[in-house]
Protein backbone atom coordinates (compact mmCIF):
# COMPACT_ATOMS: atom_id res chain seq x y z
CA UNK A 1 0.00 0.00 0.00
CA UNK A 2 1.39 3.33 -1.19
CA UNK A 3 1.18 6.77 0.53
CA UNK A 4 -1.56 9.24 -0.72
CA UNK A 5 -0.47 10.82 -4.05
CA UNK A 6 -4.29 12.00 -4.94
CA UNK A 7 -6.68 14.23 -3.69
CA UNK A 8 -8.76 12.47 -1.21
CA UNK A 9 -12.51 12.61 -0.75
CA UNK A 10 -14.60 11.17 1.65
CA UNK A 11 -18.15 9.55 2.65
CA UNK A 12 -19.67 12.37 4.77
CA UNK A 13 -21.15 11.15 7.96
CA UNK A 14 -25.07 12.77 8.23
CA UNK A 15 -26.71 13.83 11.23
CA UNK A 16 -29.99 14.12 12.88
CA UNK A 17 -30.33 16.87 15.13
CA UNK A 18 -33.65 18.51 16.53
CA UNK A 19 -32.93 21.65 14.61
CA UNK A 20 -31.77 19.64 11.54
CA UNK A 21 -34.50 19.37 7.96
CA UNK A 22 -34.04 19.54 4.81
CA UNK A 23 -31.69 21.73 3.62
CA UNK A 24 -28.45 18.81 3.19
CA UNK A 25 -30.45 17.42 0.36
CA UNK A 26 -32.21 20.51 -1.39
CA UNK A 27 -28.89 22.59 -1.13
CA UNK A 28 -25.97 20.21 -1.58
CA UNK A 29 -27.70 17.23 -3.30
CA UNK A 30 -26.64 15.25 -0.62
CA UNK A 31 -28.26 11.56 -0.87
CA UNK A 32 -30.63 11.16 2.46
CA UNK A 33 -34.23 11.00 3.00
CA UNK A 34 -36.38 14.12 2.35
CA UNK A 35 -37.92 13.51 5.73
CA UNK A 36 -34.52 12.87 7.61
CA UNK A 37 -34.25 15.58 9.77
CA UNK A 38 -30.70 16.48 8.85
CA UNK A 39 -28.48 18.98 10.81
CA UNK A 40 -24.73 18.31 10.38
CA UNK A 41 -22.44 16.47 7.42
CA UNK A 42 -19.01 15.32 9.03
CA UNK A 43 -17.08 16.00 6.19
CA UNK A 44 -13.48 15.00 7.40
CA UNK A 45 -13.37 13.66 10.87
CA UNK A 46 -10.87 12.11 12.44
CA UNK A 47 -12.96 11.57 16.09
CA UNK A 48 -13.16 8.79 18.20
CA UNK A 49 -16.87 8.22 17.58
CA UNK A 50 -16.86 9.52 14.18
CA UNK A 51 -14.11 8.76 11.10
CA UNK A 52 -14.24 9.56 7.83
CA UNK A 53 -13.60 6.54 5.25
CA UNK A 54 -11.61 7.62 1.95
CA UNK A 55 -14.71 7.30 -0.79
CA UNK A 56 -12.01 7.43 -3.64
CA UNK A 57 -8.91 5.70 -5.64
CA UNK A 58 -6.55 3.07 -4.13
CA UNK A 59 -7.03 3.76 -0.32
CA UNK A 60 -10.93 3.81 -1.00
CA UNK A 61 -12.52 2.15 2.31
CA UNK A 62 -9.77 3.41 4.49
CA UNK A 63 -10.43 5.87 7.23
CA UNK A 64 -8.98 9.24 8.29
CA UNK A 65 -7.65 7.42 11.46
CA UNK A 66 -5.87 4.67 9.55
CA UNK A 67 -4.30 7.39 7.02
CA UNK A 68 -2.36 9.33 9.41
CA UNK A 69 -1.22 6.45 11.37
CA UNK A 70 0.26 4.26 8.44
CA UNK A 71 1.42 7.82 6.77
CA UNK A 72 1.75 10.00 9.01
CA UNK A 73 4.21 12.66 6.86
CA UNK A 74 2.09 12.18 3.65
CA UNK A 75 -0.77 13.47 5.24
CA UNK A 76 0.17 15.91 7.54
CA UNK A 77 3.21 16.83 6.70
CA UNK A 78 7.02 16.16 7.69
CA UNK A 79 6.98 16.75 11.57
CA UNK A 80 3.14 14.61 11.00
CA UNK A 81 3.33 11.67 14.04
CA UNK A 82 0.78 8.65 13.63
CA UNK A 83 -0.70 9.13 17.29
CA UNK A 84 -1.45 13.10 15.99
CA UNK A 85 -5.23 13.20 15.76
CA UNK A 86 -6.00 15.17 11.67
CA UNK A 87 -5.84 18.67 13.26
CA UNK A 88 -9.43 19.91 12.02
CA UNK A 89 -12.95 19.03 11.38
CA UNK A 90 -15.12 19.68 8.45
CA UNK A 91 -18.40 19.89 8.06
CA UNK A 92 -21.90 21.85 6.51
CA UNK A 93 -24.45 22.59 8.82
CA UNK A 94 -28.30 22.95 8.03
CA UNK A 95 -31.04 24.86 10.34
CA UNK A 96 -34.35 24.94 9.64
CA UNK A 97 -34.72 25.81 13.61
CA UNK A 98 -32.64 27.87 15.83
CA UNK A 99 -29.63 26.17 17.07
CA UNK A 100 -28.63 26.39 21.01
CA UNK A 101 -26.61 29.62 21.95
CA UNK A 102 -23.51 28.13 23.11
CA UNK A 103 -19.84 28.77 23.38
CA UNK A 104 -16.61 26.57 23.28
CA UNK A 105 -13.41 26.65 25.84
CA UNK A 106 -10.25 27.30 24.42
CA UNK A 107 -7.53 24.41 23.88
CA UNK A 108 -5.96 24.68 27.95
CA UNK A 109 -9.61 25.18 29.14
CA UNK A 110 -10.53 22.07 27.40
CA UNK A 111 -7.54 19.91 28.03
CA UNK A 112 -7.50 20.39 31.60
CA UNK A 113 -11.25 19.80 32.18
CA UNK A 114 -12.13 17.39 28.94
CA UNK A 115 -8.26 15.22 28.64
CA UNK A 116 -7.63 14.52 25.56
CA UNK A 117 -9.74 17.13 23.60
CA UNK A 118 -8.81 20.51 22.53
CA UNK A 119 -10.81 23.66 22.73
CA UNK A 120 -12.86 25.00 19.40
CA UNK A 121 -11.89 28.11 17.36
CA UNK A 122 -14.10 27.91 14.09
CA UNK A 123 -15.21 29.91 11.10
CA UNK A 124 -18.51 29.99 9.02
CA UNK A 125 -18.92 30.73 5.06
CA UNK A 126 -22.65 31.01 4.34
CA UNK A 127 -23.86 28.89 1.08
CA UNK A 128 -27.42 29.87 0.81
CA UNK A 129 -29.97 31.57 3.19
CA UNK A 130 -33.64 31.85 3.83
CA UNK A 131 -35.20 35.21 3.87
CA UNK A 132 -34.09 37.47 7.21
CA UNK A 133 -31.76 34.47 8.06
CA UNK A 134 -29.34 35.57 10.98
CA UNK A 135 -26.85 34.50 12.78
CA UNK A 136 -26.18 35.28 16.75
CA UNK A 137 -22.84 36.42 17.68
CA UNK A 138 -20.99 38.43 20.32
CA UNK A 139 -22.26 40.74 22.93
CA UNK A 140 -24.11 44.01 21.98
CA UNK A 141 -22.12 45.56 24.74
CA UNK A 142 -19.85 43.91 27.68
CA UNK A 143 -21.78 41.82 29.94
CA UNK A 144 -20.96 41.46 33.95
CA UNK A 145 -21.42 37.65 35.30
CA UNK A 146 -23.95 39.09 37.31
CA UNK A 147 -26.15 40.24 34.44
CA UNK A 148 -25.51 36.95 32.54
CA UNK A 149 -26.77 35.27 35.28
CA UNK A 150 -29.68 37.36 35.52
CA UNK A 151 -30.84 37.60 31.89
CA UNK A 152 -30.37 33.62 32.18
CA UNK A 153 -32.67 33.17 34.76
CA UNK A 154 -35.51 35.22 33.09
CA UNK A 155 -35.14 33.84 29.94
CA UNK A 156 -33.57 36.65 28.19
CA UNK A 157 -30.35 36.10 27.22
CA UNK A 158 -30.56 35.71 23.80
CA UNK A 159 -31.88 39.52 23.79
CA UNK A 160 -28.04 40.29 24.91
CA UNK A 161 -26.74 39.29 21.55
CA UNK A 162 -25.74 40.96 18.45
CA UNK A 163 -28.30 39.64 15.43
CA UNK A 164 -26.35 39.36 12.18
CA UNK A 165 -28.30 39.43 9.03
CA UNK A 166 -26.80 36.98 5.96
CA UNK A 167 -26.47 36.48 2.38
CA UNK A 168 -24.04 33.68 0.37
CA UNK A 169 -20.32 34.30 0.46
CA UNK A 170 -20.78 35.80 3.86
CA UNK A 171 -17.95 34.71 6.37
CA UNK A 172 -17.62 34.54 10.27
CA UNK A 173 -14.98 34.05 12.74
CA UNK A 174 -15.66 32.46 16.21
CA UNK A 175 -12.77 32.30 18.37
CA UNK A 176 -12.80 30.04 21.59
CA UNK A 177 -15.10 32.15 23.78
CA UNK A 178 -17.33 33.99 21.83
CA UNK A 179 -21.11 33.43 22.22
CA UNK A 180 -23.00 32.46 19.27
CA UNK A 181 -25.87 30.33 17.69
CA UNK A 182 -27.35 29.81 14.42
CA UNK A 183 -30.52 31.33 13.48
CA UNK A 184 -33.35 29.02 10.87
CA UNK A 185 -32.55 28.78 7.53
CA UNK A 186 -29.08 28.75 7.09
CA UNK A 187 -26.89 26.48 5.04
CA UNK A 188 -23.10 26.89 5.78
CA UNK A 189 -19.52 25.30 5.54
CA UNK A 190 -18.02 24.85 8.71
CA UNK A 191 -13.82 24.98 9.30
CA UNK A 192 -13.21 24.09 13.15
CA UNK A 193 -10.69 22.49 15.31
CA UNK A 194 -11.05 19.15 16.04
CA UNK A 195 -13.18 19.40 18.89
CA UNK A 196 -16.49 18.01 19.95
CA UNK A 197 -16.64 20.33 23.08
CA UNK A 198 -19.89 22.32 23.19
CA UNK A 199 -21.43 24.63 26.04
CA UNK A 200 -24.53 25.25 25.46
CA UNK A 201 -26.50 28.39 27.56
CA UNK A 202 -29.98 28.40 26.15
CA UNK A 203 -31.75 26.70 24.32
CA UNK A 204 -35.04 27.70 23.93
CA UNK A 205 -36.92 25.35 26.15
CA UNK A 206 -36.68 22.87 23.85
CA UNK A 207 -37.09 18.71 24.50
CA UNK A 208 -35.03 15.98 23.60
CA UNK A 209 -36.55 12.97 21.84
CA UNK A 210 -37.48 11.43 25.06
CA UNK A 211 -39.09 14.74 26.15
CA UNK A 212 -36.68 15.76 28.56
CA UNK A 213 -35.35 19.41 28.62
CA UNK A 214 -31.94 19.34 26.56
CA UNK A 215 -29.20 19.42 28.67
CA UNK A 216 -27.29 23.23 29.27
CA UNK A 217 -23.52 24.11 30.44
CA UNK A 218 -24.20 27.37 32.05
CA UNK A 219 -21.41 26.71 34.85
CA UNK A 220 -19.18 25.88 32.32
CA UNK A 221 -20.24 28.98 29.43
CA UNK A 222 -19.77 31.64 32.00
CA UNK A 223 -16.29 30.07 32.94
CA UNK A 224 -15.22 30.44 29.11
CA UNK A 225 -17.19 33.14 27.83
CA UNK A 226 -15.69 36.73 26.54
CA UNK A 227 -17.79 38.65 28.49
CA UNK A 228 -16.43 41.79 26.49
CA UNK A 229 -16.38 40.25 23.19
CA UNK A 230 -19.38 42.71 21.33
CA UNK A 231 -17.97 41.43 18.24
CA UNK A 232 -20.51 39.74 15.36
CA UNK A 233 -17.42 37.92 14.21
CA UNK A 234 -18.18 38.86 10.32
CA UNK A 235 -15.45 38.93 7.95
CA UNK A 236 -14.91 42.26 5.88
CA UNK A 237 -15.93 41.50 1.79
CA UNK A 238 -13.45 42.05 -0.61
CA UNK A 239 -10.26 40.42 -2.13
CA UNK A 240 -7.63 41.05 -5.07
CA UNK A 241 -7.93 39.48 -8.77
CA UNK A 242 -5.43 37.13 -9.65
CA UNK A 243 -5.30 36.63 -13.73
CA UNK A 244 -8.90 36.54 -13.42
CA UNK A 245 -9.92 34.92 -10.32
CA UNK A 246 -10.97 36.45 -7.10
CA UNK A 247 -8.63 35.66 -4.15
CA UNK A 248 -10.37 36.88 -0.30
CA UNK A 249 -8.40 35.78 2.42
CA UNK A 250 -10.77 34.98 5.80
CA UNK A 251 -8.60 33.45 8.60
CA UNK A 252 -4.93 33.85 9.80
CA UNK A 253 -4.85 31.94 13.09
CA UNK A 254 -2.67 29.78 14.97
CA UNK A 255 -5.50 27.08 14.17
CA UNK A 256 -5.88 27.05 11.07
CA UNK A 257 -5.77 29.49 7.61
CA UNK A 258 -8.00 30.09 4.93
CA UNK A 259 -9.28 31.95 2.19
CA UNK A 260 -12.24 31.80 -0.63
CA UNK A 261 -11.54 31.96 -4.20
CA UNK A 262 -14.08 32.67 -7.27
CA UNK A 263 -12.66 30.79 -9.78
CA UNK A 264 -12.78 31.89 -13.73
CA UNK A 265 -10.35 30.96 -15.21
CA UNK A 266 -8.14 27.95 -14.69
CA UNK A 267 -5.32 28.33 -11.78
CA UNK A 268 -2.21 26.20 -11.07
CA UNK A 269 -2.62 25.07 -7.67
CA UNK A 270 -0.61 26.18 -4.36
CA UNK A 271 2.08 23.98 -3.12
CA UNK A 272 1.82 23.89 0.69
CA UNK A 273 4.33 20.94 2.97
CA UNK A 274 1.28 20.44 4.81
CA UNK A 275 -2.12 19.14 3.64
CA UNK A 276 -4.69 21.38 2.65
CA UNK A 277 -8.82 21.03 1.81
CA UNK A 278 -10.99 22.18 -0.68
CA UNK A 279 -14.64 22.73 -0.29
CA UNK A 280 -16.89 23.98 -2.85
CA UNK A 281 -18.75 26.66 -2.37
CA UNK A 282 -20.12 27.03 -5.91
CA UNK A 283 -20.58 26.06 -9.48
CA UNK A 284 -18.32 23.23 -10.75
CA UNK A 285 -15.19 21.99 -12.12
CA UNK A 286 -12.39 19.73 -12.22
CA UNK A 287 -9.20 19.33 -9.60
CA UNK A 288 -6.45 18.49 -12.67
CA UNK A 289 -3.23 16.48 -11.41
CA UNK A 290 -0.97 14.08 -13.30
CA UNK A 291 -2.51 11.43 -12.87
CA UNK A 292 -6.33 12.17 -13.78
CA UNK A 293 -8.72 14.41 -12.15
CA UNK A 294 -11.58 14.66 -9.71
CA UNK A 295 -14.69 16.43 -10.08
CA UNK A 296 -15.72 19.44 -8.04
CA UNK A 297 -19.26 20.46 -7.55
CA UNK A 298 -20.95 22.39 -4.73
CA UNK A 299 -20.39 20.78 -1.50
CA UNK A 300 -17.44 18.43 -2.73
CA UNK A 301 -14.76 18.29 0.06
CA UNK A 302 -11.29 17.20 -0.89
CA UNK A 303 -8.65 16.46 1.03
CA UNK A 304 -4.92 17.34 -0.65
CA UNK A 305 -2.23 15.56 1.40
CA UNK A 306 1.05 16.77 2.08
CA UNK A 307 3.42 18.57 -0.73
CA UNK A 308 0.99 17.83 -3.14
CA UNK A 309 1.88 19.76 -6.60
CA UNK A 310 1.37 19.67 -10.17
CA UNK A 311 -2.31 20.16 -10.11
CA UNK A 312 -4.77 22.97 -11.11
CA UNK A 313 -7.98 24.39 -10.72
CA UNK A 314 -10.35 24.22 -14.30
CA UNK A 315 -13.39 25.78 -13.59
CA UNK A 316 -17.02 25.14 -15.72
CA UNK A 317 -18.74 27.58 -17.21
CA UNK A 318 -19.58 29.33 -14.40
CA UNK A 319 -17.77 30.46 -11.30
CA UNK A 320 -16.26 28.11 -9.24
CA UNK A 321 -16.23 29.07 -5.43
CA UNK A 322 -13.83 27.04 -3.20
CA UNK A 323 -13.01 27.79 0.43
CA UNK A 324 -9.13 26.38 1.26
CA UNK A 325 -8.50 25.84 4.42
CA UNK A 326 -5.03 24.94 5.74
CA UNK A 327 -2.45 24.86 9.07
CA UNK A 328 0.43 27.65 9.42
CA UNK A 329 3.53 26.29 9.06
CA UNK A 330 2.23 23.23 7.22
Amino acid sequence: MHAPKYPLKFTPIYKERIWGGDMHRAGLGAPVSPQARIGESWEISDRPEENTVVANGPLAGMSLRALVEKFPASILGAQGKPEQRFPLLIKFIGASDKLSLQVHPRDEYAQHHHPGELGKTEMWYILENQLNAELLIGFKKPQTLAELKVAIMENRFEQLINAATVKPDDAFFLPAGRVHGIGAGVLLAEIQENSDVTYRVYDYGRKDDKGNPRALHVEQALEVMDLCDTSDGRIPAGGREDQGNVIRPLVVDSHFNSEHVAYHTPAEGKVHAGFQIAIVTKGEGRLAYAEGYETLKRGSVVLLPAGFKNWKVIPGAQELGILWAWISGH
